[in-house]
């Protein structure tokens, strides 16, 4: 068997997957093994015209230097949208806190949210079991009772306690924001009071990926630690266990 038939065999026994772990574990082979650059060859993307070895590094660092720095840039923008959100749940803290009475600070956080949040429907959902007597069903504010059945179905959001974004189903969107419904694409759900339930805040968006599920929950439990003190504060609800919900 001739040497080149050597080769052949050899090469054939390997797969490209050892091939690459061997030279991946021995960065050192080429150098010591230089006559072997002679026969290798690489060609330009957009031709057939052979490049060197060390055009085709230069250009796959410089590919991989452009990824880094888009993710770099993505991560320094999603930091500033951070610090922008931050920002506007301290300035609503601060604005709820120098209001007088629960109606007062119910209006200033309809007002704040829709504002600073981009909100295109806003509506705080209190149980009537928590709720006083000043409060009462407008565009803002719907009073439910604790054993109402379209509770049902977000009994899993209600019992876990988290805020949660995406798509309402149909009859969720008819119960928040019945003749707004159909206008609203994706929402944010945010709980209100643990390990007591007061209520929950749902803010909605014409646009599907405005709250999407990788949207950072972290901020809007922030949000709903916020609305939750401004509401306890001066017995706007009361702090009562919330409503037995069946469902998924």
């Amino acid at each position: 068997m001739s040497q080149q038939e050597n080769r052949d065999v050899a090469a054939n026994a390997l797969s490209k997957e050892d091939v690459a772990i061997y030279l991946s574990s021995n960065p050192r082979f080429f150098e010591e093994n230089p006559e072997l650059l002679i026969d290798l060859k690489f060609s330009h993307h957009a031709g057939s015209d052979a490049v060197s070895l060390v055009e085709r590094q230069i250009d796959v660092l410089r590919q991989s230097n452009s990824k880094l720095t888009r993710q770099l840039n993505e991560l320094v923008a999603v930091a500033k949208d951070n610090h922008v959100v931050l920002e506007k749940i301290h300035q609503l803290a601060v604005t709820l806190m120098k209001s007088k009475t629960s109606i007062e600070r119910i209006k200033l956080l309809e007002a704040t949210l829709k504002t600073s949040f981009l909100a295109d429907k806003i509506v705080l959902i209190l149980f009537s079991s928590v709720a006083n007597d000043e409060l009462s069903n407008n565009s803002f504010t719907k009073i439910v009772d604790d054993n109402d059945e379209n509770l049902n179905s977000f009994a899993s959001f209600l019992r876990s306690s988290q805020p949660r974004c995406g798509q309402l189903k149909d009859d969720q969107k008819t119960f928040v924001f019945e003749h707004c419904a159909s206008e609203i694409n994706s929402s944010a759900l945010i709980p209100l009071g643990e390990p007591e339930t007061l209520g929950f805040i749902v803010i909605g968006s014409k646009d599907p990926d405005h709250f999407n599920p990788g949207k950072g929950m972290d901020f809007l439990s922030r949000l709903g630690e916020v609305v939750t003190a401004a509401l306890l504060f001066d017995a706007a609800v009361s702090a009562k266990n919330g409503p037995n919900v069946a469902g998924s």
